[in-house]
């Protein structure tokens, strides 16, 4: 299983989860970003929900159930990625956003 944060050449974020076949079984897509400045992109999973947002924008949502409950191999972020990454967060147990947001202006702490 694989969970990945891409972007792809004309810089629209994306989320796909994989197998190892691969098989898609999740995937968010977001609109286009511009190059050159910060973006702040957030993945949410909120028990069978997903959710993909852009500088705090609601861009993608999905239900998936028939994913399995542990995803028991790698976490790729940057998977095809042309630019910089400040800060990741991964967050255990708590769906830190399911609708539109301000976001962190502040390094997390």
């Amino acid at each position: 299983m694989y969970l990945r944060v891409i972007q792809d050449t004309d810089f629209t974020p994306s989320f796909i989860i994989t197998n190892d076949v691969p098989t898609t079984l999740v995937q968010l897509t977001g609109s286009a970003i511009s190059y050159g400045g910060w973006h702040h992109i957030a993945v949410v999973e909120d028990g069978d929900n997903y959710y993909l947002f852009v500088d705090g924008v609601l861009e993608d949502s999905t239900t998936d159930t028939d994913r399995p409950a542990n995803y028991p191999t790698n976490i790729l972020i940057g998977d095809n990625y042309k630019g910089l990454i400040d800060e990741v967060r991964v967050s255990k147990g708590v769906a830190r956003w399911t609708t539109d947001f301000t976001p962190p202006t502040q390094p997390y702490s």
